[in-house]
């Protein structure tokens, strides 16, 4: 009788180990179901099959639901935690998705240019107490560069890459853009408007940086290249204040 009950407790054990493991294999179905069907999983991301863990990826994961403009794999909500642009792929523009980015608002500076010939200068450069040129009146403040040409001949393909140091953090953000469609005709004078407005010399920038977030002062670095001519450098320092709208 003891044979007996003690066979069919052992029967009853197996089918209980049976049991389990059917139901975890089938959550684990369900939990690979689930992360392939995310909007935040890799395979959603523009640029790679491979998700790389980090905090873009985190904050992501945690945001799964959320309208995703850019469509990197980071929900709006997400990209204004962490600092990127959300109608941009690549917030930095050093060729990384922001979702696979370790630092996706910071690129090092990929300008490679040993020219010495003089070809343009800045005349003036503003983060500030910004005036719309042509109604004279203040407008939001943002990255306003004026350049003239000295090269005796029209000047296209600029690139640009600017920094914006935190004065108290030490944080430093790093931006590279093309300057596609910008062109300074020989001897003309222009100006050329980081603000994501719309029409010509107007480009993009990153909504979510330190520079609209926080309130400490700000040191922005801006290097300014166009091939076969020496590149141009320039500093401007942010007053520490509130959120940068029209003074």
């Amino acid at each position: 009788m003891k044979k007996r009950n003690i066979v069919i407790f052992i029967v009853a054990a197996v089918v209980i180990v049976i049991a389990v493991l059917v139901l975890t294999n089938l959550n684990k179905k369900d939990l690979l179901a689930n992360l392939v069907s995310s909007p935040t999983s890799a395979s959603t991301s523009p640029t790679s099959s491979v998700e790389t863990q980090g905090p873009a990826t985190s904050i992501a994961k945690s945001s799964t639901g959320s309208v995703d403009s850019d469509k990197d794999g980071i929900p709006d909500i997400a990209e204004k935690t962490l600092g990127t642009d959300p109608n941009n792929m690549d917030t930095d523009g050093d060729g990384v998705n922001d979702l696979q980015d370790k630092d996706p608002a910071f690129a090092e500076n990929p300008i490679k240019n040993d020219s010495t010939k003089e070809g343009f200068k800045i005349t003036s450069i503003l983060v500030e107490n910004n005036v719309d040129p042509n109604t004279q009146k203040a407008v939001d403040d943002h990255l306003e560069i004026a350049l003239k040409n000295i090269s005796g001949q029209d000047l296209k393909n600029f690139e640009i890459y600017y920094t914006i140091t935190d004065t108290v953090t030490n944080k430093k953000e790093g931006y590279y853009l093309k300057l596609t469609n910008f062109v300074l005709k020989k001897e003309e004078t222009q100006s050329i408007h980081f603000d994501n407005g719309k029409g010509e010399n107007h480009f993009s920038e990153n909504p979510n940086s330190s520079y609209f977030n926080s309130p400490n002062a700000k040191i922005f670095d801006v290097v300014l290249s166009v091939p076969g001519y020496k590149l141009v450098t320039a500093r401007v320092n942010k007053d520490p204040g509130g959120e940068e709208k029209a003074d």
